[in-house]
């Protein structure tokens, strides 16, 4: 399929260019400083062949994003505001079946509380109970509704979790490094090494090229 921007012809042509070039990656191997100064070489090459592939598309992506921009623009018009109002009721019946939940869960508890009470003193006096305790249910859902209970920890306090790691008492997994802080940490102090306590610093090498 071709369109206005990008030709058949053109898209062969990037096709040709892009195999024998990626073939020629696949098939290197740097070993010693001449093959590494080759593979330099074939970098500039990669580097020039999509920098032409990216001029070739640019008005189309251009065009195209301004067309997109401007439908997604309008869309949310509309939606987002429709979206907001349906979390916003979702949360607040959310909130409501939870409190009335644990509202309902503390009257049976009561309840529960008084018949144990009732019926202890049932066993003593010789006078066997009848009633059993009354069963507060909970909110029943509307029809072709369905309420969903999902749990979320929440970090109150990293140090006892920390410690607990150390310990043994949790798996390591249990926490992770904040890896924005730590990498910044390790370029501005790289010659450290060890960055803190566990945490060293790693250098990579990256190649660059002058235009």
């Amino acid at each position: 399929m071709t369109n206005e921007i990008i030709t058949l012809e053109t898209r062969t042509e990037l096709e040709t260019q892009n195999k024998t070039v990626l073939e020629r990656v696949k098939a290197m191997e740097i070993k010693t400083e001449q093959t590494n100064t080759e593979a330099t070489g074939l970098l500039k090459i990669l580097k020039d062949a999509r920098l032409k592939a990216e001029t070739i598309f640019k008005p189309a992506e251009t065009s195209a994003k301004k067309a997109y921009d401007e439908v997604r623009a309008l869309r949310d018009l509309f939606l987002v505001p429709l979206k907001d109002g349906e979390t916003t009721i979702r949360q607040k019946i959310g909130e409501f079946v939870r409190a009335e939940n644990d509202r309902r869960a503390e009257l049976q508890r009561k309840a529960d509380q008084k018949f144990e009470k009732a019926a202890a003193k049932a066993e003593a006096t010789g006078k066997p109970m009848t009633a059993a305790p009354q069963v507060v249910a909970k909110v029943s859902a509307p029809a072709g509704t369905t309420y969903v209970t999902r749990w979320h920890a929440e970090v109150r306090d990293i140090k006892p979790l920390c410690r607990a790691v150390a310990d043994g008492i949790v798996p390591e997994n249990y926490v992770s490094g904040n890896m924005p802080i730590l990498n910044a940490l390790a370029i501005d102090q790289k010659e450290k090494k060890e960055i803190a306590p566990g945490v060293m610093a790693v250098p990579e090498v990256s190649v660059s090229q002058r235009a």
